[in-house]
């Protein structure tokens, strides 16, 4: 039958249920009426069940019909025609990475379009804050997912730690940091070590990574994480502000991490998030311009041009200006020129082996900078993991 191949590729129960009745019903409009869903919901099921077997190379409405080995996904095909004098003709086609993220982007729409956003009601709002300031926690390299042992590099590492250990450290630094009126939990990218759902490697040199787990059971860890750590915030902070930064471990995730949160925390007034440019953010507050970004694009002796160049009224508008980045798991603070200084944070995560064997460590920490809206930065307060362990 003419959709009968398909049954093969489909992953979920529900999947192969809207390719049967479509089997047995021939046409869209009356499998959708059989399963009692909208046609726009039918076509959305067959549509990701076509991509799955498009990347095993089976396409027949393309003339691809030779599915690969398990284990392998298409890369890539070659289409041999003839042109009007009859000679031949290649067709070469290659993955299209826009439009697979366009995809990707539309299929988290779908499975988040019926989320319901979590009741925090039961959260008080806090008194006696101090208006004039706002703290600035960077949460950054937690590389989530990732597996390190002691008897390997020293330190363990995987996800029950992870799960543990960061929520930990980020309610130990809001308790001991001054009480301010706005908390900024910025996520300044690598929060999972990965984002393939095939294997663990980096998402563009295909670096083999060690791994805790796979994408399936890293995902709800990571969502556990970020939920609990921004209901810490609202205890502490009658504004929550939430940038959301993409990594170079984690591009993909950070993706269905600017759809799901804001879904999430829909109904929560305190909490606002910045997901307009996963690349750079910046902020005002008072007189103090705050910029983010990742840093494994840009070296930060090059931030404040960098951020003067992207955000030039934000620039002109303040006197103080700090930029933060992370990626190199290091601290590191430079004075540029007098209201101007970049900082970039280490990672409260172990270090797995691949540092290990570069001879590379750092100091495992979590460090939240103070701000005064008229004076600038005027405190900081560093949080060791191994206090809360």
């Amino acid at each position: 039958m003419e959709h009968t191949w398909l049954l093969e590729f489909c992953k979920t129960d529900r999947q192969r249920e809207v390719i049967a009745a479509l089997i047995e019903h021939k046409t869209q409009v009356k499998a959708a009426q059989a399963l009692k869903i909208g046609e726009r919901g039918l076509r959305k099921h067959i549509k990701r069940v076509k991509g799955y077997a498009a990347n095993k190379a089976v396409a027949p409405e393309h003339g691809l019909d030779r599915q690969v080995p398990d284990g392998y996904k298409l890369k890539g095909f070659s289409d041999m025609r003839t042109n009007g004098e009859g000679k031949p003709i290649w067709y070469k086609v290659d993955a299209d990475k826009e439009r697979q993220e366009e995809m990707m982007l539309e299929y988290i729409e779908y499975v988040t379009n019926d989320l319901k956003p979590i009741d925090l009601s039961y959260i008080a709002k806090p008194t006696q804050c101090d208006a004039d300031l706002v703290n600035f926690i960077p949460l950054t390299d937690t590389h989530i997912g990732d597996w390190a042992a002691a008897e390997i590099t020293g330190e363990d590492w995987d996800l029950d730690i992870a799960k543990s250990l960061i929520p930990k450290v980020v309610g130990r630094a809001i308790s001991q940091a001054p009480k301010a009126q706005t908390g900024v939990l910025a996520l300044m990218g690598d929060i999972a070590h990965f984002d393939s759902a095939l294997q663990a490697e980096t998402p563009h040199s295909r670096h083999h990574l060690d791994a805790s787990g796979t994408l399936q059971t890293i995902a709800p860890v990571i969502a556990d994480i970020l939920t609990h750590c921004i209901g810490l915030m609202l205890a502490s902070y009658n504004n929550v502000v939430i940038p959301i930064i993409k990594g170079n471990h984690d591009p993909a995730a950070t993706i269905w991490l600017k759809t799901f949160l804001p879904r999430l925390f829909a109904n929560e007034p305190r909490v606002s998030f910045l997901t307009d440019n996963l690349e750079y953010q910046a902020m005002t507050f008072g007189k103090v311009m705050i910029g983010i970004t990742h840093g494994d694009k840009i070296k930060p002796d090059s931030a404040p041009l960098v951020f003067a160049s992207e955000f030039p009224k934000l620039w002109g508008d303040t006197e103080f200006r700090e930029f933060h980045l992370g990626d190199k798991h290091h601290e590191a603070t430079k004075s540029v020129k007098k209201g101007v200084k970049t900082y970039q944070h280490t990672t409260m995560g172990a270090r797995n082996r691949y540092p290990k064997g570069m001879g590379l460590s750092s100091d495992r920490e979590l460090t939240v900078c103070t701000y005064h809206k008229d004076m600038g930065r005027v405190g900081t307060v560093t949080i060791n993991a191994e206090m809360v362990r």
